[in-house]
């Protein structure tokens, strides 16, 4: 398996189940539903937190192969 597609894989099983447990159960029942700044912000946090995670797979790569 390619490393950048098992990167790309780690990031998929963090964002897609977060977006999907947000979107499709926790938020339509909320005092939140609806397309507005929370829901703006929600997104924001989830892919926000990508870039780091990506980062940390890569430094944890880089200590385990060095």
């Amino acid at each position: 398996m390619s490393y950048w597609w098992a990167i790309g894989l780690y990031a998929l099983t963090y964002a897609l189940p977060t977006l999907a447990i947000g979107f499709l159960i926790v938020i339509p029942g909320s005092c939140i539903d609806g397309f507005n700044e929370m829901t703006i912000g929600f997104v924001g946090v989830v892919l926000g937190a990508l870039p780091p995670f990506l980062l940390l797979l890569r430094q944890t790569r880089k200590a385990t192969v060095a």
